[in-house]
């Protein structure tokens, strides 16, 4: 995921907050609601402040696990895309193939990655702007 083209929508309400982020393709990442403090006196930055660690902490909890090779190698990944675990079985490295490891480490990364972006998008749903 190309995190350069990330945007982050924001509903600041009196009663509460919405934020969304999402890609320039319209595919929701991540959604948080908020305590409504944006439209007081001073809200507005508090509201931001929640809604960014809100919005951090549903994906730091988001845990994905991916495993290739017949399960050779398997990962376990956090949804903000920190690699928690890597598994590898004894039987990879009694092979002493390095470039079979690297490529199933490579893999089961990738897959890992595809799964916390295909899990988000399921959770989130799609973003749909009117007119756009």
């Amino acid at each position: 995921m190309n995190t350069d083209n990330l945007f982050l929508g924001v509903d600041a309400g009196g009663t509460h907050t919405t934020a969304v982020v999402g890609t320039a393709d319209l595919t929701v990442l991540a959604r948080a609601h908020g305590p409504g403090a944006a439209m007081r006196p001073g809200g507005a930055e508090r509201s931001a402040t929640v809604i960014v660690e809100t919005i951090r902490r549903e994906m730091a909890e988001l845990r994905v696990e991916a495993s290739v090779g017949g399960g050779m190698v398997s990962v376990a990944m956090a949804g903000n895309h920190d690699l928690v675990s890597v598994t590898i079985a004894p039987e990879v490295l009694e092979a002493k193939d390095v470039e079979m490891l690297e490529d199933l480490v490579r893999a089961a990364v990738n897959e890992a990655n595809r799964k916390i972006e295909e899990t988000l998008g399921q959770k989130m749903g799609s973003l749909k702007v009117p007119g756009f």
